[in-house]
């Protein structure tokens, strides 16, 4: 069970046939460039509700709308200046501020608001972790060591 509302947003979603169709269409989409079909499975079985005639992706609204992407700038600076404790900011570069250009040179102004943050940029997409683990948990070990 993903302990997700099995019913919240999945009356909005598509039925798929089966959780290899949905994994298809999601690596052949914007917010999953750079993951293959293998990596979209793992999100698609953890994310989906069986349906009649299918399968529905769930959409969680405690995960889709809780960014900073989503503060007013106000919001978003009250924020970043509150913060006391070092942050490591783990960005792909292929992920979503790449993509979306109102949201580029954003990570440039957070540092500049507050020195406790640290950012690297992980070769890949938005979920970085998942198609290079290896530097992922490398830049976290060096961040945790240093």
């Amino acid at each position: 069970s993903s302990g997700i509302n099995a019913e919240y947003g999945a009356f909005r979603s598509k039925v798929y046939k089966d959780e290899e169709m949905l994994a298809r269409v999601k690596s052949e989409s914007t917010w999953y460039v750079g993951l293959d079909v293998e990596l979209c499975k793992l999100i698609v079985e953890r994310n989906t509700v069986p349906r009649e005639g299918g399968i529905k992706q769930l959409y969680d609204p405690q995960l889709r709308y809780n960014s900073l992407m989503f503060l007013t700038k106000e919001h978003m600076t009250e924020f970043i200046k509150s913060l006391k404790k070092p942050v490591l900011y783990l960005e792909g570069d292929k992920g979503i501020v790449s993509i979306l250009s109102h949201l580029k040179g954003l990570v440039d102004v957070v540092k500049s608001m507050n020195s406790c943050i640290s950012h690297e940029m992980i070769e890949g997409p938005h979920h970085f972790h998942m198609a290079n683990p290896e530097s992922t948990a490398q830049s976290i070990e060096n961040f945790l060591n240093n």
